[in-house]
């Protein structure tokens, strides 16, 4: 009986790595797939906008497949922002410092880019 239990825990562990080995093949190939977030532009531009117009404010990653940009500026702070379309147009934010979440939003397009960009400026300088 506990020659059948290690046989399936074996088969199980070689399953697990190989799922994880395809997943890490996926996230290199959207890491070296990058692109310009089109629909993220189109629908947040003047937020987008605002946010670059800060000279220590630059572009670090943007991502097409997944609608992303990370922006990060001199104090070691980065945000990254996602669009979804789901359910409405709406843009996920979260704000880093230091590798650590100081605060996540979810902001849907019924808001002004003037009132996001307010309300991430508190927390990204």
């Amino acid at each position: 009986m506990s020659i059948v239990l290690i046989i399936i825990c074996v088969v199980v562990l070689i399953y697990s790595f190989n799922c994880r080995s395809k997943i890490d093949q996926e996230e290199k190939a959207a890491l070296k797939t990058p692109g310009t977030a089109d629909r993220l532009r189109d629908k947040f531009s003047g937020l987008i906008n605002m946010l670059l117009s800060n000279p220590s404010h630059t572009i670090l990653m943007e991502r097409k497949y997944d609608e992303s940009i990370r922006i990060g500026n001199n104090e070691r702070q980065e945000l990254f922002i996602s669009f979804s379309a789901l359910g409405g147009p709406q843009i996920h934010v979260a704000c880093i410092d230091h590798s650590q979440v100081l605060k996540e939003w979810k902001f849907e397009r019924k808001l002004s880019d003037i009132q996001i960009f307010n309300e991430i400026n508190y927390y990204f300088k």
